[in-house]
This record gives structure tokens, C-alpha cells and sequence, in this order.
């Protein structure tokens, strides 16, 4: 028989701080960052966000990232651009993450 496996899963918040943290990695220095949307699963283990900042075309986007804290791996799920009222929205109502 072998012995049980321990999983250190993380809470919500943890979570959510270390999605916040793998993200973070993946910015540019000094970049202006908001997230406009937060959601996680029943379990409290999957993120699922969207992040505006500005895309590789300097554009401004919404990206979509999926965050695994069981695996502790984010996931892009992709991108839109987003027009000059959205991300003026975005930055009025988003929360400033970067």
C-alpha cells in the first residue's frame, strides 16, 4: 500500500496572490497594469482574470490568463483590443494591479 499524498493547496486569497506574482513576472518594468475581472471556481483553486495593460503593438488589451494553484502555472487564454472608451473604463472602474 503507499502512503497517502499531501497536497499543500493554497486558499483563496493565496491563490490569488501567488497568480498575482507569476503575472507579475511576465510584465515589463514599470508597466501600468490594471485587472478589471477576478473569478475563481468553486474549489478556490483556479483564477480565471483579465488584465489590461498594453500589448506587444502598443496597443492597450484586455488578456485573459487562467491561474492553476494546484499546479501553480498561469495560463493565456488570449487577447482583444480594446478601444479608447473600454480602456478608459478600465482604468476608471479596474483596480491597479502594476
Amino acid at each position: 500500500m503507499s502512503p497517502a499524498t499531501h497536497l499543500n493547496v493554497p486558499s483563496r486569497d493565496e491563490a490569488l496572490a501567488a497568480a498575482h506574482r507569476r503575472l507579475a513576472s511576465l510584465w515589463r518594468s514599470g508597466e501600468h497594469v490594471w485587472s478589471i475581472h477576478e473569478e475563481v471556481d468553486a474549489s478556490g483553486t483556479t483564477w480565471r482574470m483579465d488584465i489590461v495593460r498594453q500589448g506587444s503593438a502598443g496597443a492597450w488589451v484586455c488578456q485573459r490568463y487562467r491561474y492553476d494553484a494546484e499546479a501553480d502555472t498561469v495560463y493565456y487564454i488570449g487577447e482583444r483590443a480594446l478601444s479608447s472608451d473600454e480602456f478608459h473604463n478600465a482604468r476608471r472602474s479596474g483596480r491597479r494591479i502594476r
